[in-house]
């Protein structure tokens, strides 16, 4: 016999089989949506539902429910707010199903033109660089030309060796246009750099051997001249020391020179000035790294001779201050001195404070006077003149340097100056 409640199917733990609930479902919609028959004629009822003695256990408390209960769906929602399983009960098969199916045929067109075999081979090819599997980039073909992945995925299968082959030469054939393309890149680079390489000095301290300190950052001021700072003086003294323990010298120029051309902001001239103003410091400098290299019994180069100073001072010395003018033969020993020495020799042989005015003195004077141009007459006051002369060189003051001028003015080397900008307007 059959379980209480059943239609005669078999149960699995009391409740039916699928083909039973599935047919039982078909029947429940086939009364939904077909013509309303009696019960006698067709096995339902007026609202096209089976009979209770025909409908199975687990649907009979459904159709207890009163009409009301139904038409309101379950936990009091309106009809057009149900569940869409419980609306495909009332209002038969689901729009979804349908459109479904209408994708299913549209995306059933068959996998095979030529269009499609290219953009199969691409795909495939490509999907080694973007580090894909051939399942993921077949998946990516979905929808394409309308196919489905599974048509292509078919398509490929069905002739793998073939297409193999044509994805296996578009790769090798992509490599070989961009090797080309390097190598037309380097061709280029070579004939660049066939030219031969011009011949350059060897220098000595390469930029990438420097250790030595960091040049401060500059403070200009409104003439475009820059401000001896404290970070200057600073750097100043670090960079002698290390300069000197590099190779030692006592020849400040050689420092100054080292100085300006690793921190350019301030000219030859103005380092080898601050050198002179601070001696006593960089002396102590010197004297350590002296004795540090005797210890490690390395050798320090000469101490430069004081000859040419001692010369200059020795001509000097037949001058006094006071003195307006000298004889011919010096000068005109004067006048060729300015062309024929070297500014930064000039620089070296200047007098310390407290020495007599030298002819380096003199011709560095001169240079300064030179750089006012026509306009030395009309600089107006000895600070105008003389204070940013004085700013360089502070071995002496304002007022030394401006007497000093006066007392020598007459000599060539301070005449030729105002003499060639006067002839040519010149600067």
């Amino acid at each position: 016999m059959a379980a209480p409640g059943s239609s005669g199917g078999h149960t699995i733990n009391g409740m039916p089989d699928s083909s039973q609930v599935l047919a039982s479902l078909m029947a429940s919609m086939a009364g939904t949506v077909g013509p309303s028959h009696s019960s006698h004629g067709s096995g339902t009822n007026t609202n096209g539902q089976l009979p209770p003695h025909q409908t199975p256990a687990y649907m009979q408390p459904m159709q207890s429910m009163p009409q009301q209960m139904l038409n309101m769906g379950f936990f009091g929602m309106p009809t057009g707010m149900q569940m869409p399983m419980y609306q495909q009960q009332t209002q038969g098969p689901a729009p979804m199903m349908m459109a479904v199916f209408a994708e299913v045929m549209r995306l059933s067109k068959p996998v095979g033109s030529e269009h499609d075999e290219k953009i199969l081979v691409d795909t495939l090819s490509e999907s080694e660089a973007k580090g894909w599997t051939y399942k993921t980039a077949l998946e990516s073909l979905h929808a394409i030309n309308e196919h489905a992945s599974s048509l292509w995925k078919d398509y490929y299968l069905d002739h793998k060796t073939r297409l193999d082959a044509l994805i296996e030469k578009k790769r090798s054939f992509g490599q070989s246009s961009k090797s080309k393309g390097k190598g037309k890149g380097k061709a280029k680079e070579g004939k660049r750099h066939d030219s031969p390489a011009p011949n350059r000095p060897p220098h000595k301290e390469r930029e990438t051997s420097y250790s030595g300190p960091k040049p401060p950052k500059p403070q200009v001021l409104p003439g475009g001249n820059c401000r001896v700072t404290e970070s200057d003086l600073e750097f100043m003294m670090e960079f002698i020391n290390y300069r000197a323990n590099k190779k030692f010298t006592q020849e400040y120029t050689t420092y100054a020179s080292a100085l300006a051309k690793r921190a350019p902001h301030h000219s030859v001239a103005v380092w080898r000035a601050q050198m002179t103003k601070h001696t006593e410091e960089i002396q102590e400098i010197l004297l350590d790294v002296k004795d540090q290299y005797r210890r490690e019994g390395r050798m320090c180069s000469p101490s430069p001779s004081n000859s040419d100073e001692r010369n200059e001072e020795h001509q000097s010395s037949d001058y006094s201050e006071d003195d307006e003018y000298e004889d011919k033969e010096d000068d005109e020993y004067e006048a060729s001195g300015d062309s024929d020495s070297d500014e930064e020799d000039d620089l070296q042989m200047m007098s310390r404070a407290g020495d007599r005015i030298t002819d380096a003195d003199r011709r560095v004077m001169a240079r300064h006077i030179a750089t006012f141009g026509e306009d030395w007459d009309r600089a107006g006051s000895t600070k105008a003149r003389w204070e940013p002369f004085a700013e360089v060189f502070a071995q002496r003051s304002v007022g030394a340097w401006a007497e000093a001028y006066r007392n020598h003015k007459d000599r060539k080397c301070l005449c030729i100056p105002l003499f060639v900008f006067n002839l040519t307007g010149d600067p």
